[in-house]
């Protein structure tokens, strides 16, 4: 499946406002440059990515594919390093203005430009919805 199926998911209060710019692991360069070759290496086979909400709340969303469920896993851990157990996905983690969790073999990481309690929420919200999209329930 493509990463930004996942996206879709969402309610129209924070849809993506662009279209979600798509990479494969030949083309993740062009967005992570410089850490690109780590990400293939951990399993990332493609990636989904948007700025979700509007103005004062937006939110850049993440949707990795990776390989297998535990390369999910480890990459979640990887990218939540820091941060505090979450209660969404399988692995989840939440704190300074982040979320990362993983489902399955996906991985998606939400990044608020704000990062008061209304972007708190609005992270919450947006982690609901990519979960169950993610096939979670």
């Amino acid at each position: 499946r493509d990463p930004a199926s996942v996206l879709e998911g969402l309610p129209a209060s924070l849809a993506c406002s662009e279209p979600p710019e798509r990479y494969t692991a030949a083309t993740l360069y062009r967005y992570l440059d410089g850490g690109a070759d780590h990400y293939v290496e951990q399993g990332v086979r493609g990636l989904a990515s948007c700025t979700l909400g509007g103005p004062g709340r937006e939110i850049t969303a993440e949707v990795y594919a990776l390989e297998s469920p535990s390369r999910a896993r480890d990459l979640a851990s990887e990218l939540g390093r820091g941060l505090e157990p979450a209660e969404v996905g399988e692995v989840g983690f939440a704190g300074r203005g982040a979320l990362v969790f993983c489902r399955d073999s996906w991985v998606v990481r939400l990044t608020a430009l704000d990062r008061g309690p209304a972007a708190a929420r609005a992270l919450e919200r947006a982690g609901a919805s990519l979960d169950r999209a993610a096939g979670g329930s």
